[in-house]
Order: structure tokens, then sequence, then C-alpha cells
């Protein structure tokens, strides 16, 4: 009987503790609170690397936004100005196709949205009437037309965040951009769920040289996830801009992966793939003129073996035409493209180039920008190649005639080239017009670049100075001869006198 009281004195203890330490385990615990991350970032143009006048290109915030420029149908692509420290020139023009800038999330980004952008201008009188656009995915961004600049600064502030934003600049006047502020945090304003399914309608787009296609959307599940993507690919002839593939060169069914920004309940990211081929788009310089300013795009057109028809305007430009019979012409527009006195490309040469077609508003005519020079010639390059393309010994008389038969086709202005151009394009004329002029002293050569040019800066004898200075040196000779003979005549004639 005591043993039994006594199990059931320890039992009834045991149950005791036990119920202890289970209304402890159930009790309210205090909640450790989760602060939001926020923190605030600012993009300085003049920190991003660029060159003066250089066209500006995509660049990294931070870990979670990247910012990239667009150009307009009529406009030269943004470009940077080391100018008062440094800032980016968006054009403008008032049909809303000027310049702009997209700032999306990167593929790192792990649900970071933007609150707040302040756009910074180096001065008031440079900034303009814009469009803005935001949005959590980049096929829904609500549009803001009409928006203007504070002094110095616009502010665009949405209370629910957002992960993309876009602003064109539609008016005429340019604005110049010194720096960008993000206002940054990882709360999202919308209890996405997590993504079950992505599936791609298109696995396969054929696009050309320098296009940027815009991707079909694919479809992602459930409705109420977070509907964004972004793409991959390990292939360089292929970049990427936001929802868009940019044909860099020419490939055959490059794979790129689309990638959700949404993760599984596993914690996954979704992918599927599709394929891209570029191929290269013909060009005439009168299929240039002809494109409408909706055909317009951003495609690099091959435009082979035209003819420079002026190389002397500007450092910023050169005119080309089909030959040179051709009447319509067409004006490759590029930062130092063709810097002055330096001779890089002279009227008669030869070129083919990648090239983007842009309008002129004010004269109604297409221009060429953003040039890609695939190969370029001129006699005085032909000349050089020809010249120094040997040292065999006793070349200078067996080369010298055809040499010189391509001086006297020269331009003016490829004449120029041979006789003022230092190196060009890795082709030292000094070198080359030492060999040629020493041939020409050695076969006698009288006037060697046909226009009476005179070598390595002594004047050259013509026929006649050669008729007068052989004259000259026989009177000398016979001078000479005949006082001689008047001194031994002299001197017999004294002999005779003193016998």
């Amino acid at each position: 009987m005591q043993k039994r009281n006594k199990f059931l004195s320890v039992l009834a203890l045991l149950t005791f503790l036990l119920g202890v330490s289970t209304t402890k385990a159930l009790a309210p615990q205090d909640v450790k609170k989760v602060e939001a991350v926020s923190y605030d970032i600012t993009w300085k143009a003049s920190e991003q690397g660029y060159t003066d006048g250089e066209l500006v290109s995509k660049k990294v915030i931070d870990d979670n936004f990247e910012i990239a420029f667009t150009s307009g149908r009529y406009l030269l692509a943004p470009r940077y100005f080391s100018e008062g420290g440094g800032y980016l020139s968006l054009q403008g023009i008032s049909d809303d196709c000027g310049n702009g800038f997209l700032i999306s999330p990167r593929p790192t980004n792990e649900g970071f949205c933007i609150k707040t952008i302040v756009v910074t201008a180096t001065d008031a009188a440079y900034t303009s009437t814009m469009r803005t656009k935001h949005g959590h995915s980049i096929n829904s961004m609500p549009s803001h037309t009409n928006q203007t600049f504070s002094g110095v600064t616009y502010t665009f502030t949405e209370a629910t965040s957002f992960r993309y934003f876009r602003l064109e600049n539609y008016a005429s006047n340019e604005i110049r951009i010194q720096q960008i502020t993000l206002s940054i945090t990882d709360i999202s304003p919308i209890p996405w769920k997590k993504v079950t399914s992505l599936t791609n309608s298109v696995e396969h787009y054929d696009i050309k040289r320098g296009q940027h296609l815009l991707i079909t959307k694919p479809t992602i599940e459930p409705s109420n996830a977070l509907y964004d993507y972004f793409f991959t690919t390990e292939d360089p002839r292929l970049t990427i801009n936001g929802p868009y593939i940019i044909g860099v060169d020419v490939c055959e069914n490059v794979v790129v992966t689309i990638n959700t920004f949404g993760r599984t309940a596993e914690g996954e990211r979704l992918t599927t793939t599709f394929t891209v081929s570029v191929t290269d788009a013909p060009l005439t310089i009168d299929g240039a003129l002809g494109i409408g300013y909706l055909s317009i795009d951003e495609k690099l057109y091959k435009i082979e073996n035209v003819r420079v028809q002026d190389a002397s305007l500007t450092t910023d430009s050169i005119v080309l035409h089909e030959n040179v019979e051709a009447t319509n012409t067409i004006s490759v527009i590029h930062p130092n493209f063709n810097p002055l006195n330096t001779y890089t490309y002279v009227k008669g040469g030869t070129m083919s180039l990648f090239a983007k077609v842009r309008k002129d508003k004010a004269l109604n005519k297409n221009f060429l920008v953003e040039p890609e020079v695939i190969s370029y010639t001129d006699k005085a390059v032909e000349f050089a190649n020809t010249i120094m393309a040997s040292d065999e010994a006793g070349q200078c008389v067996t080369k010298y005639a055809t040499v010189r038969a391509i001086v006297d086709e020269m331009s003016a202005e490829e004449l120029a080239k041979l006789k003022c151009a230092g190196t060009v394009n890795d082709i030292d004329f000094s070198a080359v017009r030492a060999r040629y002029i020493a041939w020409a002293i050695h076969l006698g050569e009288s006037d060697p670049y046909g226009d009476g040019t005179p070598i390595s800066g002594a004047p050259l004898n013509s026929s006649s100075d050669n008729v007068l200075n052989t004259t000259i040196l026989s009177i000398i000779f016979i001078g000479f001869t005949l006082a001689i003979g008047l001194y031994f005549v002299s001197a017999r004639r004294k002999k005779l006198l003193v016998k």
C-alpha cells in the first residue's frame, strides 16, 4: 500500500512538472520586430568612367538596380560631357521621341523596390518637359505626362514603391543630368504569392544586327504572383537591356534563358529558354535616305563600298555617296569621327560600315549615326601598302612606275594625305614618304608628286635648270683651261727673253 502511494505521489509530481513546462512553452513570447532595410544611393555621371563626348551605355547603380539609355528617332544617342563637373546630355524633340533612360532591377535584386527618385540637372536652363513611367513590371507602367523640374531637380515619389522607372525628354530643350538619387526599401507593397509555373509561347526569334527586340511576354502563374522576369545569356553576340534582346553580332540559335524574379515555395526561380539568330541588314545610301520616320529603329545597317564625297566639314562628320557619279549623299555623324587634318578619312576613299539611321527634322533628311567602320581604303593607303610591302633589292627600279601611277590617280585630298599625314590607322606616312623620295632621287625623278612639290624641302631642278648648270660648268672649265694655257705661254716667253 505504501509502495502504491509512493508511486502515485511521484506520478503526480511528474504530471505537475510537465504541465508547468507545457504552460511556459505555450505562453505568448516577445516577438522580435524585423526592421525594414532602407537606404539611399546617388549615381553620379562623372563617376562612371565615361570619356568626354562618349555615347553612354548601360551602367550598374548597385546590386539591386541598373540604368540604360535610349535615343529617339531624330536624335543622336545620349552622350557624356566632362564640362562643369560632368553631365549626361539627353536631347529632346517635341513629338515624344527624345532621349531617355530606364532604371530596372538587376538579377541580383531580392525584393528591393524604389520609393523616390531625384534627378539633378547641372542648371535650370538645361531642364525640360518629360514623360515618366513607373511600375513593378516592364509590361505594366502607368504614364505621367508634362513632368517638369523644380529648379535643378525633378522628384518622383510613389507611396507604394516601384521597381521600374522610365524618363523620356519630349520637349525641344536639352536635359543635362548630373546625378540620380534613389531611395530604396525591401518592403514590398504587394503580398505576392509564390511562383508555381513559367511558360514561354515563342521558341525562336530572328533579328537584325543592332535591333532591340521586345520579347513576347511569358506566362507566370499564379496570376497574383510577382509578374516580372529577366533574361540571361552567355553569348556576347547578344546583349540584354531590360525586356529587350539586342543583336550585337551575327549568330545562329543562341540560347537565352527567361528567369522569374519571383520564387517558388522552395525558394527557387523558375526558368525556360528560347533561341535567337542575328543576321546583317544590308542597305544602300538611297535606301537609307528613303527610310520613313515610323520605320527608323535601332538596327545597325550594313552599307558597303561607298565613296567619301567630303571629309572636310567638321571633326564629327563625313559625307558619303554611292560613287563619283551619284548625286544623292548622306552624312555620317559621330563624336570625333574624323578629326580635321588627321587624314583619317579623305575625299575619294572607299568605306564599308555599320550604322544606324536617324532623321534631321530641320532639314527633313536622314543621316547615319553610331558608325562601326568595317573597312576603309584610299589611294594614299593603297600607295603606302604597295611601297612598304617588301624590302627587295632593286625594288626602287622595279616598283617605282607602279607607285608613281597610283600618285597620278589620287584626288587632291588623297595626295595631301600622302604628303602631309603622320601615322594614320597604324600606317606611318613619314616612313612612306622617306622611301618614295629616296627612290625618286636615286632615279633622278624631278617631280615625284606630279605637282612641282620640292623634294625634302629643296627646289626641284627642271630640264632648263639642268641645261643652265651644264653651260655654267662648261664655261668654268673652258676658262680654267685658257688660264692654264696662258700660264704656260707666259712662262715660255719669259724663258726666251732670259736667253
